[in-house]
């Protein structure tokens, strides 16, 4: 999900107060507070992942990319836009951005926030509904001995749409980011993809 940069721009210039560490490749550079070895951890999902896209002749940035890895969901609450938001994508002038929430999945929701970043520099805008879904989708992607595995199911998706209402095709289409960090309720109702 994008999200307003100016509170993580806020934070380049004052960080937090935990030890940070860098790790980077040409492209990507992961900041954390979890330290070396998870950074290098969502760094090789990341890199795995631009290798899948350049490969696909998606379009890359010319513009580098830094992520931050918060180990503190308080911490990370003071950048997100919505108390339920776990992970966003925001693009700069000089480079983007992605911030997550560490925690159990967050290769997979480093995935998905880069699915957005390569989507941002490829095409026009898409309608909400089909970049989150589209996010989520390759959100599971994984390499499975020489086969490339996209697409499986995500449990607690599944499970919301067992328990929520689902949304009516008008009311899918009208969804907007505005929309998304207006109402703290509407992400569960919904029934999207994206919980972050």
């Amino acid at each position: 999900m994008r999200a307003r940069g100016a509170a993580l721009l806020a934070f380049l210039i004052a960080p937090a107060s935990a030890e940070w560490v860098s790790v980077r490749s040409a492209q990507v550079e992961v900041l954390t507070d979890s330290g070396e070895k998870a950074g290098r951890a969502v760094l090789a999902r990341l890199e795995q992942i631009r290798r899948i896209f350049r490969d696909a002749n998606m379009a890359e940035s010319a513009l580098g990319l830094r992520v931050f890895v918060f180990t503190s969901e308080k911490e990370f609450s003071a950048y997100a836009s919505t108390a339920t938001t776990k992970g966003f994508y925001q693009s700069g002038p000089e480079r983007d951005y992605i911030a997550l929430c560490g925690g159990g999945s967050t290769e997979r929701l480093a995935a998905h926030e880069y699915v957005h970043f390569v989507l941002n520099h490829s095409f026009r805008p898409l309608p909400v509904w089909f970049e989150e879904g589209t996010a989520e989708f390759y959100s599971t992607l994984n390499f499975e001995r020489d086969r490339l595995r996209v697409g499986d199911s995500i449990e607690s998706h599944l499970a919301l749409l067992r328990k929520e209402p689902w949304l009516t095709a008008d009311q899918l289409a009208s969804v907007t980011q505005s929309s998304l960090r207006a109402s703290a309720f509407f992400m569960p109702r919904a029934g999207l993809w994206c919980t972050c």
